[in-house]
């Protein structure tokens, strides 16, 4: 099955939906972070039992995995690639120059503005140039 690609306008059309999510992916991803740094901590200095029904925290940190799961197969359903935890990273795939690369766009950006070589990554993001994206 051959992947959906996207135009700037395509890209641009569905970022209030991808932003939704990213936003839920990120906020998660630092509640889940800081719980599992908690809990890390408190596992630590308790003794294991066997057969120990799951603490609170461990069973909000499933809450928080799964919440987070949803979201991005959300993401991966209309289309694109989540990349950053921290960032909100996200690809769309896309024609540049005749080939398959990706445009880029990072939570907090007001549009998608950018791409990149499907080997380069965020560090090899550029402005997308007038009439680039065929």
């Amino acid at each position: 099955m051959r992947s959906k690609l996207f135009t700037i306008e395509q890209a641009n059309h569905v970022l209030p939906r991808v932003t939704t999510l990213a936003t839920e992916i990120v906020e998660t991803y630092r509640q889940w972070h800081a719980l599992l740094v908690a809990s890390e901590v408190e596992a630590a200095n308790r003794i294991p039992l066997a057969d120990a029904p799951p603490t609170e925290a461990e069973a909000e940190l499933q809450r928080l995995a799964e919440h987070i799961a949803t979201c991005i197969a959300g993401l991966e359903a209309l289309g694109v690639a989540f990349r950053g935890f921290e960032d909100g990273l996200v690809d769309f795939p896309s024609h540049i120059g005749g080939r398959l690369a990706y445009l880029s766009w990072r939570l907090g950006e007001p549009a998608v503005e950018h791409w990149h070589e499907v080997d380069d990554g965020f560090d090899g993001r550029m402005p997308i140039a007038p009439r680039a994206i065929a």
